[in-house]
């Protein structure tokens, strides 16, 4: 009777230790694509704002140009009169 109970206890944890490493092995694996997945969108919303940077820094400069050519032409209007 006895030996029942500790072939059960140890045919128990067997199964309990196996299960684990199993899952702990499916975790680790749905982790690192997860992380995975999350680098490539991080890596994709990087380079979309830095486009949408170098937009703004495209149209800031045209509209400084602008207002520049415009101080230009007013002063060199002013000279001619």
């Amino acid at each position: 009777m006895i030996e029942i109970i500790i072939v059960g206890i140890v045919a128990l944890s067997v199964g309990a230790g196996l299960a684990f490493l199993v899952l702990n092995g499916i975790n680790k694996g749905k982790a690192n694509a997860i992380i995975l997945e999350a680098n490539k969108e991080a890596e994709q919303i990087k380079k979309e704002k830095l486009l949408q940077a170098k937009e703004k820094f495209i149209e800031l400069k045209s509209e400084h140009e602008k207002v520049i050519n415009k101080k230009n032409n007013d002063i060199n209007n002013a000279h001619q009169r």
